[in-house]
């Protein structure tokens, strides 16, 4: 070890390409926060080993045991440094530091690359040869972003010269013996500000080169992509299906797939991820599971699920005549009500798809029987609530059998949160969205089949209910006490499955297993926070499914609540207080502990304040809104009682 740094070199030899007219260096900077080398990072390795003689690895962070074989497989040499300075910094240091000049000087080639992109979709042998045949250049790069108007945070420039884009950029001679290249990299400043980065890295580059006399190109001239310089449009993010489909573009950021709903809309509809996964699919060789396994590990699915657009609505009146594999319906049935409601969905069932019932009330066996003659009965009388009751009666069930399962759970008392949803209305929604009919059970398991990554589908839900069902659960200590792994990243609101579902079968055998581990009695809303997260870790995502009449109302509903948060006419801070006080309001009451909620001791001084605000206008003004009385359900010193309570549990936590 050496001024802080790792240096490994492998041990068995490694194939090389049989004939190399031209010694091409490849410098791979890698980074993880876990250590992982995921599969894409192979087989990027793989491919990349078809156009170069040797490969350096340059490791920011550490390696697991199991990722350095990986990496050693197809690199001659493995650096593990500081991770310090991103992508530049490790640049920096290799060619500062790590290696000698007269060692990169050797080659003919030098690319750099890293393991921000999934890729190659298309040979890249390929891609060196048609920029071989293209006009002479002296440094190149896969995509090129336009000048720009638009200044960039921390840079001193008043905007952003054209440049390559610096995830795979290849350096020829002469430009790679050219003292002043050397001189760029000891003079640069690294900094483990993004934006410095940037502005020091890769926006100074290819500015930097040319004004010595050299030239540039692009594999892919994405400048033509954006001739408005006002709007300072990143190509492969918002032109990512064009790139793809129209210039044969060899790699795909992955900051596309984690994008937030309101960065991928700025120039687009939001489709680009899913037009370009489609088109992989269909006209590349390009496994897509590369890309989902390594989403699923780093990434809450919240955080990339609307990207890859996985809503699916599907219609009830036909469906395709091919066989589907035998499916299960469990269904719990404890009101009449709910059994008329059901039979009005499920008229009827397809051939390959059988239903158990569950109740706790024997008296309502005749009913259920009158409507669904060939079902299994199973009266449960003690039964808890709560999905993992539900999921646990599958150990008496033949399991084998069936490859998928719809578990619907009876819905009494209204979870929303906000508006005021009845009950019948929510079991409609559950069951006309889930089994609504022959046809469209057909075309759910359908749907399963033809995503053989898809675990989970579950029926729409209301945006303010979630919050709700959210708000006082702690997830990564429920997490850690069912042994269920969790994603480097989580999203704010983290993933959570409906009390009624459809789901695959290794997903329920994978919850069975974490279920009947568990010693303590079950948490009753456990697995509908916990399920998603056992089909990340089983390598299953999750998504959406609607019946199209369904899905038809439920555009009017959100349709209306977007007017209405655009006009005015909802109060967004009043929808945003409300589920503050009911935070508030369930620690009070006793149903969560304050460390189980995510409302903090200055967000509640905040809310105190505006409470006392609000009981003294009230006092002058009786007639005040009855949207303001719903939400300021709560006193003053009730919220005061809550915030010392916080407080105290905040230091409690802070001392141990």
């Amino acid at each position: 070890m050496a001024g802080g740094v790792w240096e490994f070199s492998t041990s068995q030899k490694l194939e090389l390409p049989k004939e190399k007219k031209l010694r091409r260096l490849g410098v791979f900077v890698f980074y993880d926060p876990q250590g992982v080398v995921d599969d894409y990072v192979v087989f990027l390795l793989a491919s990349m080993r078809k156009v170069c003689t040797e490969i350096v690895t340059v490791c920011n962070g550490f390696l697991t045991e199991e990722g350095h074989d990986r990496l050693s497989q197809w690199s001659e040499t493995i650096f593990c440094r500081e991770n310090t300075g991103m992508d530049a910094g490790a640049l920096k240091d290799f060619f500062t530091n790590l290696r000698s000049r007269e060692y990169w000087n050797t080659f003919d080639e030098l690319v750099w690359f890293n393991d921000t992109c999934y890729g190659p979709l298309v040979p890249i042998d390929k891609v060196f040869e048609e920029m071989k045949q293209r006009e002479p250049c002296d440094f190149w790069g896969i995509t090129i972003h336009a000048r720009s108007n638009v200044k960039w945070p921390g840079s001193k420039q008043p905007g952003i010269a054209e440049h390559l884009q610096s995830y795979f950029i290849v350096i020829r001679q002469p430009l790679l013996q050219d003292e002043r290249f050397y001189l760029f990299w000891k003079d640069m400043k690294i900094s483990d500000n993004f934006n410095l980065t940037v502005s020091n890295y890769e926006l100074s580059l290819t500015k930097t080169f040319a004004s010595w006399g050299y030239i540039y190109a692009a594999f892919c001239d994405t400048r033509k992509l954006d001739t408005n310089p006002d709007c300072g449009c990143n190509p492969t993010a918002y032109a990512m299906y064009r790139l793809v489909s129209q210039y044969h573009c060899p790699f795909v950021k992955r900051k596309n797939f984690i994008r937030t709903n309101a960065e991928a809309t700025v120039f687009t509809n939001g489709e680009q991820v899913m037009r370009s996964m489609s088109y992989i699919r269909s006209h590349t060789t390009y496994d897509t599971a590369l890309i989902y396994r390594n989403l699923m590990r780093l990434y809450d699915q919240e955080l990339w699920k609307g990207n890859l657009c996985l809503n699916f609505t599907l219609p009830s009146e036909y469906s395709a005549n091919d066989p589907t594999p035998p499916a299960l319906i469990l269904a719990e049935l404890d009101h009449e009500d709910s059994i008329h409601e059901l039979s009005e969905s499920l008229c009827s069932l397809s051939e390959s798809c059988d239903l158990n019932v569950i109740t706790r009330r024997t008296e309502l066996i005749p009913t259920i029987k009158k409507f669904f003659p060939s079902c299994n009965i199973t009266v449960s009388s003690n039964r808890p609530q709560g999905l993992a009751s539900l999921f646990l009666v599958l150990n008496q069930i033949e399991t084998d059998k069936y490859k998928y399962f719809c578990i619907l759970q009876e819905m009494w008392g209204n979870p929303s949160n906000g508006l005021h949803i009845s009950e019948s209305s929510i079991r409609f929604s559950m069951y006309g969205n889930l089994v609504a009919g022959p046809h469209f059970i057909r075309n759910v398991i359908h749907t399963f089949e033809s995503e053989p990554l898809l675990g989970i589908l579950n029926p729409p839900i209301f945006p303010q209910s979630r919050s709700a069902m959210v708000a006082h659960f702690n997830l990564k200590q429920a997490a850690k006490d069912y042994g269920i792994p969790l994603p480097q990243r989580l999203c704010d609101y983290e993933a959570f499955c409906q009390p009624s579902l459809w789901c695959r079968k290794e997903v329920v055998l994978a919850a069975l297993e974490k279920l009947n581990d568990q010693t303590s009695p079950l948490d009753p809303g456990v697995l509908e926070h916990l399920l998603c997260y056992i089909a990340l870790s089983s390598g299953y995502s999750c998504g959406e499914v609607k019946e199209s009449r369904q899905a038809a109302c439920l555009q009017e509903s959100q349709q209306w609540l977007i007017n209405g948060f655009y006009s005015g006419n909802i109060d967004l801070n009043l929808f945003q207080k409300r589920q503050k006080f009911q935070a508030v309001a369930a620690i009070r009451s006793g149903k969560c502990k304050p460390e189980e909620t995510n409302i903090t001791p200055s967000a509640l001084r905040k809310l105190l304040w505006e409470t006392v605000i609000y009981w003294f206008e009230k006092k002058l003004n009786p007639h005040i809104s009855s949207s303001k009385k719903d939400t300021y359900f709560l006193g003053a010193r009730d919220v005061y009682d809550v915030y010392r309570r916080v407080e105290k549990a905040r230091r409690h936590s802070s001392e141990k």
